[in-house]
C-alpha cells in the first residue's frame, strides 16, 4: 500500500503513475484499488483494464461515506467495510497496489488511517515523503516519524519538491553514510546500513527512490489552471493545447510587462480594473507575440461585448480566463495545484510516468516478479473477516443461555444483522424485550426467544438417560434443569442447536461441567483443551491451553499442541508451534523443561509433518531477533503463530498480561475436543468477543 506520510499533494499521484507505469513496463501483472474515493488510474489505463492486462478493483466507499464514518468516529466499521470489498471483488493473486487515503480530515491522522487500512489487508507498507531538500534531517524525521508510530515498512521513497544537482544528491547519500558511522547510541545504531549508492535500513528496509524535482512534471496547460480555479472562460482560443511554463502577475505598467513575455509559455495575471495592460497586452497578441494565456483577476466586471479589442481578439488563439478570486487567493491555489494531473492530459502523463519510472529502483521493480515484498502475516480485520464470512456460509443455530444479559443480546442481534448465526436467547420474552428497548435494539427474525420453562419438561427423560449410571433420577433432573447452562447443554446433545455459547455471567466451570458431563470428547479424543486467539496490531496467535488444564502430563502436553495446530488450520493460520518453557533448548534443566522437551518430542514422532519446537522461552518464539540468538537453527524461533504453554499457572496468567498491557482483544476461551462445539466466554468479554466466539462456534459445528 502506498501512503504519503506528509503532505506531498498531488506529486503522491505522480508517484504512483511512475510506479504503475515501470511496473507495466517489466510485464509484471498487478491490480488497482483505492478504497477511499474515486481513482484516476483506471482512466489512465482504460486500454489496459480492459483486455484485461490490470485489474482495477473500484473503491470500496465514498470520500463522503468515508468522511460520515470519520466524524461519528466509526473508524473500524470504516476498515470493516473496506476489507469487506476488497476479499468480495479481488479476482487475481497478482500484485496489487493500493492508493493511500489523502483527504485531509480533522477527525483522524490520515498516516493513522492508511496504516490500520494496510495492516487490515495484509498489505506490505510503501511511504512517499517529500523531502524539502536532499538533506540528512530531512530523511532522518521521515525514518524516525514512522519508527514513533510503529509503523513498520520494507522500502521507502523520497521526493523533492525543488531543484537540485545531480552532486547535492550524492552529497545527501555521503552525508548519511557518515552520519551513520558517527552514530552510536543505542537508538541509532544498526538503524541504517549505507551500500553501494543506497540507503539499506535494518531488515532491508531500503530507500528504493530518490526522485528529484523536474520541472517539467509541474508544466499545466491553460485548462487545467481554468479548472483549478474554476474560472470563467471568455475566449477558448487553443486552451487544451498550450502549456504555462510560468505565470507573470503584471500590476507594472504596460511597457515593462510587455518586456517580461520573453517566452510563448507565460500565463499573463493581469488585475481586470487595468484595463490599460490588458489592452496593451491584447494588442501585442494581434501584432503577432505568442503567449499561452491570459487570467483575469479580481470581481470586477467587464462589459466585453462593448470592447473593441476583445473583438480582435476573440478571432486569435489566446485563451482568456476570469476569476472573482483576489491576487493571493489565485496564487495560493495555482501553488496547490501545480502538480495535479488531469487524466486527459497524456503528454504530460507520459513525461511523468517516464521520469518518475527512471529513479525507482530497477532491482526491487524485478524482484516483484516474485511477490518478494510480500509478508506472512494475518491481520486482525482479516481474521474477523475470514471467521464471519465462514461462518455466513451455513445456517447455524447458537444457544446464548444467558439470555437476559446486554451484552449477549447486543451480540445476538450483531449476529442476526450480519447473517452469523440465529442465536436463542434462553430467558423470559418480557425481559429481554425490555433490555432491547433500552439498548434501542431491534431483535430480528434471526433471533429467536424461548421462555425455558416452556420447555424444560421435553429435556427430564433425556437427561435422565444419558446420566442414569451416576444416579440421575426425574426430580434430580427437573431441578437440574432449571439451569440455563444446563437446558442449553441438552438443547445442543440432542441437536436442537448447533453450539452453545455461555460465560459472559457464569463461570468456566458452570459453562464446561455440563458439557464435560453430557456432550463429551470426540472418539479420537481422550482430552479437552483450550486456546485464545490473541489479535496483535498486525498478526493473530493461538495460546494454549489458558483455560482447562491444570498440570498436564506430557503426554496431555502434546495432544494439546496437536489439538492446537488443527484449530490453526481451520481459522487459516499456518501452524508454527513453539512449546514454551524457561528453557530454550539445553540452555536449562529440570522436570518441568523435561515435560515440555519429551511433549515436543512425541509430537514429532506422531506427526512429523508439523512444525514444532521446544523447549522455547517467550521471546525466543515470538521475537526474530532474540530467536536467532537463542535457537539460530529453529524453524519456529521467532516465528511462533500457535504457542503452547506449560501449566494452566503459566498460560492464564500470560494471555491476561498481554491482554491487558497490550490492549489487545482475546477470543476465547474456545474449546477443543468435544462432541459437539461448547465455548466459553470470559466473564469480562465485550459485546464483539461473544460476535466472535459464536462465528467461531459456527465453524466449529461445520466441522462436525
Amino acid at each position: 500500500m502506498i501512503i504519503p506520510i506528509n503532505d506531498i499533494e498531488d506529486q503522491f499521484f505522480n508517484v504512483i503513475l511512475g510506479l504503475t507505469y515501470i511496473i507495466k513496463k517489466h510485464e509484471i501483472p498487478f491490480n488497482i484499488f483505492k478504497p477511499i474515493g474515486r481513482s484516476n488510474l483506471n482512466k489512465i489505463y482504460s486500454e489496459e483494464i480492459s483486455k484485461k492486462k490490470i485489474f482495477f478493483i473500484k473503491n470500496a466507499l465514498s470520500m463522503r461515506s468515508a468522511q460520515i464514518l470519520l466524524k461519528d468516529k466509526k473508524e473500524n466499521e470504516l476498515i470493516e467495510k473496506v476489507l469487506e470489498y476488497y476479499e468480495q471483488n479481488k479476482k487475481t493473486k497478482n500484485i496489487t497496489f493500493i492508493e493511500g487515503f489523502t483527504e485531509k480530515s480533522d477527525d483522524l491522522s490520515i498516516l493513522d488511517l492508511n496504516y490500520k487500512i494496510a495492516v487490515s489487508l495484509n498489505a506490505e507498507i510503501l511511504p512517499i515523503f517529500f523531502l524539502k531538500n536532499f538533506c540528512l534531517n530531512d530523511a532522518n524525521q521521515a525514518i524516525q516519524e514512522l519508527s514513533y508510530k510503529k509503523i513498520s515498512f520494507s522500502q521507502i521513497i523520497f521526493l523533492q519538491n525543488s531543484p537540485f544537482q545531480n552532486s547535492y544528491k550524492k552529497l545527501f547519500y555521503d552525508s548519511l553514510e557518515d552520519f551513520i558511522k558517527q552514530k552510536n547510541s543505542r537508538h541509532y545504531k544498526n538503524t541504517y546500513l549505507f551500500e553501494k549508492d543506497e540507503i539499506k535500513i535494518k531488515h532491508m528496509k531500503s530507500v528504493i527512490g530518490c526522485i528529484p524535482f523536474y520541472s517539467c512534471s509541474s508544466i499545466m496547460r491553460t485548462i487545467d489552471i481554468c479548472r483549478s480555479l474554476k474560472a470563467k472562460i471568455i475566449n477558448y482560443g487553443n486552451i487544451q493545447k498550450f502549456r504555462v511554463k510560468s505565470v507573470v502577475l503584471c500590476t507594472d505598467n504596460a511597457l515593462n510587462i510587455l518586456k517580461k513575455i520573453v517566452s510563448d509559455e507565460i500565463l499573463l495575471m493581469i488585475p481586470s480594473h487595468r484595463e490599460d495592460i490588458f489592452t496593451a497586452v491584447f494588442l501585442a497578441i494581434i501584432e503577432g507575440v505568442k503567449i499561452s494565456g491570459v487570467l483575469l483577476i479580481g470581481n470586477k466586471n467587464i462589459n466585453y461585448n462593448k470592447k473593441k479589442i476583445f473583438a480582435s481578439i476573440f478571432k486569435t488563439s489566446l485563451p482568456i480566463l476570469k476569476t472573482n478570486l483576489n491576487i493571493i487567493e489565485t496564487l495560493l491555489i495555482l501553488k496547490k495545484y501545480q502538480f495535479h494531473v488531469y487524466e486527459d492530459d497524456i503528454f504530460r502523463i507520459k513525461i511523468i510516468q517516464k521520469y518518475i519510472g527512471k529513479n525507482i529502483n530497477q532491482n526491487w521493480i524485478r524482484s516483484l516478479k516474485n511477490n518478494s515484498i510480500k509478508k506472512e502475516k494475518f491481520s486482525p480485520s482479516s481474521f474477523k473477516y475470514l471467521i464471519t464470512s465462514l461462518a455466513k456460509k451455513t445456517k447455524k443455530v447458537i444457544v446464548l443461555p444467558e439470555g437476559t444479559e446486554p451484552r449477549t443480546i447486543k451480540a445476538a442481534s450483531i449476529c442476526a444483522d450480519k447473517k452469523i448465526a440465529t442465536c436463542i436467547l434462553l430467558g423470559c420474552p418480557k425481559e429481554i424485550y425490555l433490555i432491547a428497548k433500552t439498548m434501542k435494539l431491534s431483535l430480528n427474525k434471526d433471533v429467536k426467544i424461548i421462555n425455558p420453562s416452556f420447555i424444560r419438561e421435553e429435556y427430564i427423560s433425556s437427561l435422565v438417560k444419558y446420566r442414569q449410571k451416576k444416579g440421575m433420577t426425574n426430580s434430580i433432573a427437573k431441578k437440574l434443569l432449571k439451569d440455563n447452562v444446563i437446558l442449553g447443554t441438552m438443547m445442543l446433545k440432542l441437536g436442537k442447536v448447533d453450539g452453545l455459547v455461555s460465560g459472559a455471567i457464569n463461570t468456566t466451570a458452570n459453562t464446561l461441567r455440563p458439557a464435560l458431563q453430557i456432550i463429551k470428547t470426540k472418539n479420537n479424543n481422550s482430552l479437552i483443551s483450550s486456546i485464545f486467539f490473541m489479535l496483535f496490531p498486525e498478526k493473530v496467535m493461538i495460546y494454549g491451553d489458558c483455560a482447562i488444564n491444570t498440570n498436564p502430563s506430557y503426554e496431555e502436553l502434546a495432544t494439546i499442541a496437536i489439538q492446537s495446530a488443527n484449530s490453526a488450520k481451520a481459522f487459516g493460520i499456518q501452524p508454527k508451534i513453539a512449546m514454551i518453557s524457561y528453557s530454550t533448548h539445553c540452555s536449562g534443566s529440570g522436570p518441568d523443561v523435561e515435560k515440555v522437551r519429551k511433549a515436543t518430542n512425541l509430537v514429532k514422532l506422531k506427526y512429523p509433518n508439523i512444525v514444532i519446537d521446544g523447549p522455547l522461552q517467550y521471546d525466543a518464539a515470538t521475537i526474530q531477533e532474540i530467536g536467532k540468538i537463542k535457537a539460530p537453527n529453529s524453524n519456529v524461533a521467532g516465528k511462533a503463530t500457535v504457542l503452547i504453554f506449560p501449566d494452566l499457572n503459566t498460560g492464564n496468567t500470560v494471555y491476561k498480561a498481554v491482554q491487558r498491557c497490550g490492549k489487545i482483544d482475546a477470543i476465547g476461551p474456545i474449546l477443543q475436543g468435544m462432541d459437539k462445539p461448547v465455548n466459553d466466554l470470559s466473564r469480562g468479554a465485550s459485546v464483539e468477543d461473544i460476535v466472535y466466539t459464536v462465528a467461531i462456534t459456527v465453524i466449529q459445528s461445520q466441522k462436525e
